[in-house]
């Protein structure tokens, strides 16, 4: 934080299978692994999302229109 004693904002990563609905996104714990160095297509394709936990609320941003995201963790 930039005032010392401030609280630190925490971020939830959440996945989704579709880029524009993560109103019931999968919760992300612990590390994302990285990828494999072999040649296979993967089976499906994710996106993630970035939403940060503050004293002031929880937000996951705006979409392209500037309209607020909803984004909610169905489970890990």
């Amino acid at each position: 934080p930039a005032v010392p004693g401030a609280e630190v904002a925490s971020f939830t990563l959440l996945r989704s299978a579709e880029p524009g609905d993560f109103s019931a996104a999968t919760c992300q714990s612990g590390a994302v692994s990285g990828a494999t160095l072999d040649d296979a297509v993967p089976a499906s394709l994710f996106f993630y999302l970035l939403q940060v936990d503050n004293p002031c609320g929880t937000s996951a941003g705006t979409t392209s229109a500037g309209e607020p995201r909803e984004a909610a963790c169905s489970g890990s």
